[in-house]
């Protein structure tokens, strides 16, 4: 128990709260190491280190009690002198663990009447981590998409991007340049902070035989309109952490941060691709999400030091891991850094279909996702289907998802998304070094 007393002026009492914290950390007391009544080196009364300890008779003594903050590996993050019966707040940080950080959860002790000395710790759920950064959260704040939009410059259109990055989508089964978007660092600290996104056009449902107008889109519904910008925060990506074997784990979002086409079309059969190769639409090795995931969003969403511990394995793309014993679609296995999972993955891992479903973020939303409402909220919250790399063994144009109830393609009651869809959600998974 360290014991002050009013009658200190404002500058002895910090003066003495500095004191305490290094007599704390040392192990030795504030006034002392005599007995009850003691006379210290101040002259004051001696601590007892006894909670509730008086001062002398009449001198209103005010009790202050130690509290030390620590993280989940006793790590110390705080040390604060609450006074007795009172409130405490964290007042420091927590520490990184590095590339990537666990769910923090909050702490395993009230705030609130501090009546001894005591010790909190912060705690996570190693279940979830947060690896990368994405354009996620829909900025609203007039005065920061003023100074975004100032930042930008002249907007692009077909044949001048400026200082816009054409996406390359897809309308009629051709590429046109209707939808750009651009990164800004705002704080110039070399990291990303917002992307604007603009287009003069909606982004089709499909990639072909499909008008690029608000009744084939769904970018209208969440409120996204042609001629407009629009900009989203790069956020944390939070993972859920599916394995761990080996000093590795395999990661997998909680949410669909984007949406896009598996290939630009949904033929059932086989065609001769630009590659010379014949192939169905539904071959995932050469598909156009892969190829996505590979170079868009793996450059996006991660720096240099977060690619050093990401581990590129083999995938496996059997007939097993559609679920079946024979699948014509399968294809060879691939080397990848990032990918979709397998419908053998989702019924291994998530064994609980309402485990499998997720929310969407404003930025999918923005890029024309298919979201299912939120009743008690009147707003699109829920992935309506989430991509898989499975091809269905039926049809060539087709592949699995995972649908708004976390039901398969193969399942009573639902169906295998077509491949030129660019409505389904994109949820990646990856293994990194922990």
């Amino acid at each position: 128990t360290y014991v002050f007393y009013k009658r200190m002026g404002k500058e002895m009492k910090k003066t003495k709260i500095g004191i305490v914290a290094l007599c704390f950390t040392l192990g030795i007391s504030l006034f002392g190491c005599g007995a009850k009544g003691e006379k210290g080196a101040t002259g004051a009364t001696g601590a007892t280190g006894a909670p509730g300890t008086q001062g002398p008779k009449g001198s209103d003594a005010i009790q202050y009690y130690p509290v030390t903050f620590r993280d989940e590996d006793g790590s110390i993050l705080d040390i604060q002198f609450v006074e007795d019966g009172k409130s405490v707040t964290f007042d420091g940080q927590l520490n990184s663990k590095g590339i990537y950080n666990y769910k923090f959860t909050g702490w395993d002790s009230e705030f609130e009447n501090i009546s001894g000395p005591t010790t909190i710790t912060a705690q996570y759920d190693h279940s979830k981590l947060y690896f990368g950064s994405y354009p996620q959260t829909h900025v609203e704040d007039e005065e920061l998409i003023a100074l975004l939009n100032s930042k930008a410059g002249d907007l692009p259109n077909s044949t001048h991007f400026n200082s816009w990055t054409d996406y390359e989508y897809f309308i009629n089964g051709n590429k046109e340049s209707f939808m750009f978007y651009q990164d800004i660092d705002l704080d110039e600290d070399g990291t990303y902070d917002y992307r604007g996104v603009f287009f003069d056009k909606y982004r089709p449902w499909y990639t072909d035989d499909c008008e690029p107008i608000a009744d084939y889109s769904q970018q209208d519904d969440y409120g996204y309109l042609v001629n407009n910008t629009y900009w989203f925060s790069y956020d944390p990506i939070e993972w859920n952490v599916l394995k761990k074997e080996k000093g590795k784990a395999l990661i997998f979002s909680t949410i669909a941060l984007d949406s896009h086409e598996y290939y630009n079309s949904d033929y059932n059969g086989e065609e001769t691709r630009d590659n010379g190769l014949s192939l169905s639409p539904n071959n995932y090795e050469y598909s156009n999400i892969r190829k996505w995931l590979k170079e868009n969003f793996y450059n996006t969403a991660f720096n240099y030091n977060e690619k050093g511990i990401n581990v590129i394995c083999e995938v496996d793309n059997s007939a097993s891991s559609t679920l079946q014993t024979f699948n014509r679609y399968a294809c060879n296995n691939t080397q990848d850094e990032l990918f979709l999972l397998s419908s053998q993955e989702v019924v291994n891992y998530y064994p609980n279909i309402s485990d499998r479903t997720s929310l969407v973020s404003d930025y999918a939303k923005c890029q024309g996702i298919v979201a299912t409402r939120n009743k008690s909220a009147s707003t699109y919250d829920f992935c309506n289907y989430a991509m898989l790399r499975s091809p269905y063994w039926f049809n060539g144009g087709e592949v699995d998802t995972i649908s708004t109830t976390g039901n398969l393609g193969s399942d009573p009651g639902e169906f295998y998304a077509n491949c030129n869809y660019t409505f389904i959600g994109i949820r990646p998974a990856m293994w990194i070094i922990l």
